[in-house]
């Protein structure tokens, strides 16, 4: 009994110590920790480059240097400049019926172009002058595409812009050797400089229309030769997560910084599938082979870098009947991205630095058994690469972290290429320039010939 009456006591007791008092709602004796979002950290990107995508910052007039790269690599420029290893042309020609007739009304110029300054004020555009023997035939006027940096981030040292620049309006008629002036046009007050004299060579593909027993002449299609570009590869240092050196509408990022070499063929139809499972590289520096940790290559053809026309016609006996005879030419830019890398790589160690290895590199790009092109630059010791001797000879601007490279095309050409002009390429290079230097000289003299440079009609194979 007096051991019940003790429980009971308790139970009171406690009852009295947890129940609410009167008028005071129900409520949790036991706070809850809502945990507050942390402030989000932003990190300022690096500078955009005109595909809106990351590319090297640094000091003005300093090695650029990224957070993730601890190799110093590009140079700012001072002043605006072009990219000549960007600049790409292309043709469209337009032709016009008149009782049922084409009649040839010539062709406009198409222009990629990127150049590079310390500020880039919104709304600033390109000027296209073409000209033949100083006489201006047409002008094309495009706004840039210009990256915005937002007002709470840190300015880079430069900025870039982009254009892709075309005027059907602007007709040109003729074959031959034509001026291209390219001006920059400032964006606050249009005042205008000029950063480039190029120069391209146009020709024309002869073409047939109608019936097997009543072939007609149709109007012609017109071409810039790139025989001269078939030395013109640039090795660029590609930072992290930056876009390739040209343009590309689906391009692979990367989580390191990588090397990439653009180079230039006219291809043969063999040679548009490379970049398989095949696609590996030999290196060595002074001369001596180096084992790489990882040996295949990526090659990558970009978008709207290449251009074929095709010659047609009935003269041979054996075309008329059937099938027109068909004669292609085409020039084609790819890009490959090496196993290399520079810098910081974070969490990836899967590729060989080239900081490791100062010295004379050379690099031989296989598929397979096959030689596709050999490159050859040099190391220093602080990890960056020094410029070809033709940079500065000939005046030659790259953006930041791009450099010329020595290439060898081996002999009688690869099987990727279709044709090659010995005599187009000693002529000079990149739109115009002329070798200046020993080496590049020597370079250009190296050059095999293979195929016929230009389309031939079926009566002259």
């Amino acid at each position: 009994m007096r051991r019940r009456f003790l429980i009971n006591f308790l139970l009171a007791i406690m009852a009295a110590c947890f129940m609410p008092t009167p008028g005071e709602q129900i409520s949790a004796q036991i706070k809850i920790r809502i945990p507050q979002p942390r402030p989000e950290r932003r990190v300022p990107p690096p500078a955009t480059n005109p595909t809106n995508s990351s590319q090297p910052a640094g000091d003005t007039g300093q090695p650029a240097k990224t957070a993730s790269n601890e190799t110093v690599q590009a140079t700012a420029p001072t002043g605006t400049m072009i990219d000549d290893g960007y600049t790409f042309f292309r043709l469209r020609g337009k032709k016009d019926y008149v009782d049922g007739k084409p009649i040839d009304m010539g062709w406009s110029l198409l222009s990629y172009l990127r150049v590079i300054g310390p500020s880039m004020p919104q709304h600033s555009s390109f000027k296209i002058v073409v000209s033949k023997a100083g006489q201006a035939l047409a002008t094309t006027r495009c706004e840039g595409s210009v990256p915005v940096v937002p007002s709470n981030e840190a300015r880079p040292p430069f900025l870039p812009m982009t254009g892709y620049c075309y005027d059907d309006k602007q007709l040109v008629k003729g074959e031959g050797k034509f001026g291209v002036a390219i001006y920059y046009v400032d964006g606050n007050d249009d005042s205008e400089k000029l950063v480039r004299n190029y120069e391209i060579d146009v020709h024309k593909v002869d073409r047939v229309r109608g019936t097997v027993t009543s072939p007609q002449p149709d109007v012609p299609n017109y071409y810039i030769s790139r025989h001269s570009e078939v030395l013109s590869s640039i090795l660029y240092l590609r930072p992290e997560s930056a876009a390739p050196y040209v343009v590309d509408t689906r391009p692979d990022t990367f989580g390191e910084n990588r090397v990439e070499i653009v180079y230039n063929t006219s291809t043969t139809d063999e040679g548009q599938g490379i970049g398989g499972q095949d696609s590996f590289m030999r290196c060595s520096v002074d001369g001596q082979r180096i084992e790489l940790k990882n040996d295949r290559v990526r090659n990558n053809r970009p978008s709207s870098r290449d251009y074929q026309e095709i010659h047609t016609d009935r003269l041979a006996a054996e075309f008329k009947r059937g099938t027109e005879y068909k004669d292609e030419i085409n020039f084609r830019q790819y890009y490959v991205v090496l196993p290399l890398t520079w810098g910081r790589q974070g969490v990836y160690q899967n590729f060989t630095k080239l900081e490791e290895h100062p010295g004379r590199w050379e690099c031989t790009y296989r598929e397979g058994v096959n030689v596709v092109r050999t490159w050859r630059w040099t190391v220093r010791p602080d990890g960056s690469v020094a410029p070809h001797p033709e940079e500065a000879s000939a005046g030659l601007s790259l953006f930041p972290g791009g450099h010329l490279v020595e290439t060898e095309i081996p002999a009688g050409g690869s099987f990727i290429d279709r044709r090659i002009y010995p005599a187009a390429v000693q002529a000079g290079f990149i739109y115009g320039h002329k070798w200046q230097s020993p080496e590049g000289k020597a370079m250009a003299a190296r050059v095999p010939e293979k195929g016929k440079p230009w389309p031939v009609p079926s009566t002259a194979r």
